[in-house]
């Protein structure tokens, strides 16, 4: 509020200057109003249509409020007015990323890296774009030197954190995680990646802490809701876990990842009434798909329906399920062995 005032008034004192439409435009950028720093920064571009400060304010306020072509067209403006803008080149290779262009942001850094190798900015969106290709021994080399620059930053001690429970190493990957939450206590994202090592190491107590702690901070954080119930089923306190996933799935219902990762929970627990409720809903969603049918006709099965299993399997196999030797021995359809139909089909 401060700041917005400040710039304001220095506005208000110089309006042909185009410096203070700028920091005007970028204080309130700071303070999440990207849609009203556009008027300022528009306004300081009308005096000063090529100035490379301007330029790349302008890209970050268009990128923020989604006008991703207005964002790229200020950086190229900014960078050709002054090529040497390590800010402006940072904003387009970001916005590169961001827009799926890996090659050529990973150019933009290369080059911000050669002429200032320790600009923290660069070497993490390096980490992020080795991440994104799988390369994550590079992706954790490039966050370490972030974490060089800057220890104290809690996202380069997470992201190295990332990359060491990824690559299997769990203790390393806490004692990062551990730094990052100790400068950072309301990264969720921490919390989660703390919770699903200690469920790794089969620690569920402290595993239903930080899912906790997770959606104290971003209560529809699916990934915590999910994890939770996952530990809770490994305590085998069944009702509270079921309840979670519920909850859960009420955040995104047409999550179908998240649906499939219930079922198994569920099917796992023995809780196949509720597991085939979300089976039916997939494949609500994929009424042709020959396996989750069969998969829903084995949940009716193990609830020995065994009206619906047989139709449900009769619908798998109709539309083209043809795994002979898994309807053979699969023992969750056990409760059909006898019936005239399977009998048919078998045998």
């Amino acid at each position: 509020m401060v700041r917005g005032w400040l710039w304001s008034d220095a506005v208000d004192k110089a309006p042909k200057k185009s410096r203070p439409y700028n920091n005007l435009g970028f204080s309130l950028l700071l303070d999440g109003k990207n849609e009203q720093a556009l008027q300022p920064l528009s306004r300081g571009l009308a005096l000063a249509p090529s100035d490379p400060e301007l330029n790349n304010t302008m890209a970050i306020a268009s990128y923020l409020t989604g006008d991703i072509d207005k964002a790229l067209d200020a950086c190229h403006t900014a960078l050709a007015v002054n090529p040497e803008s390590i800010e402006a080149r940072n904003t387009l290779g970001f916005i590169l990323r961001q827009k799926g262009e890996v090659k050529t942001a990973e150019a933009c850094f290369s080059i911000v890296l050669a002429r200032t190798p320790d600009n923290f900015e660069a070497l993490m969106n390096m980490g992020l774009i080795k991440q994104l290709q799988g390369d994550l021994q590079n992706a954790q080399s490039w966050f370490q030197k972030a974490v060089d620059v800057n220890p104290v930053s809690s996202q380069a001690l997470y992201y190295v954190g990332s990359c060491l429970a990824a690559r299997n190493q769990p203790g390393a990957a806490t004692k990062y995680l551990k730094k990052a939450l100790a400068l950072d206590a309301g990264d969720y994202r921490v919390h989660c990646m703390l919770a699903a090592i200690m469920l790794q190491q089969q620690n569920p107590d402290a595993a239903v802490y930080h899912y906790k702690c997770a959606l104290e901070i971003a209560p529809d954080c699916t990934v915590a809701g999910i994890g939770l119930a996952e530990a809770l089923f490994a305590k085998k306190d069944l009702q509270t876990a079921q309840a979670c996933l519920d909850s859960t799935i009420r955040y995104a219902p047409g999550d179908e990842t998240l649906l499939w990762k219930a079922v198994q929970l569920l099917t796992e627990a023995g809780r196949y009434k509720k597991a085939a409720a979300y089976m039916e809903t997939l494949t609500g969603f994929h009424p042709d798909n020959p396996k989750l049918l069969y998969n829903l006709a084995c949940l009716y099965a193990r609830q020995n329906d065994k009206r619906k299993a047989v139709n449900t399997l009769k619908r798998a196999i109709d539309r083209g399920y043809n795994n002979w030797s898994q309807i053979k021995t699969d023992k969750d359809l056990k409760a059909i062995t006898e019936t005239a139909y399977y009998k048919a089909i078998i045998y």
